[in-house]
């Protein structure tokens, strides 16, 4: 969901862009946070913070080619920020499964 701003960018209006940036930022910070309680790792919430500053940036103050160069890289920290998350999540929960 975090890419879909910049792979659709030719074909959404900013509208849609905003509001895919800003769906993903709500179910983003909804999940790591469910997710921290649990683990208690700060990193995927300090990446997350990161990720939506740079998404944020590259929508309101970016244009053109550094516009698609914060989106990516925005979308390439919330990815790893998930990644370490799961990992975090899976070490957390070895007692049990899901």
């Amino acid at each position: 969901m975090t890419a879909l701003p910049f792979l659709g960018e030719s074909f959404l209006s900013e509208k849609s862009e905003m509001y895919l940036i800003g769906v993903s930022a709500i179910l983003a910070i909804f999940l790591l946070i469910k997710d921290y309680r649990n683990h208690q790792n700060p990193l995927p919430l300090r990446l997350l913070v990161i990720a939506l500053c740079f998404n944020f940036a590259g929508l309101f103050l970016a244009k053109g080619t550094y516009e698609i160069l914060f989106n990516v890289t925005g979308a390439l920290v919330m990815a790893v920020a998930y990644y370490i998350n799961w990992n975090s999540h899976r070490r957390a929960c070895h007692t049990h499964s899901h």
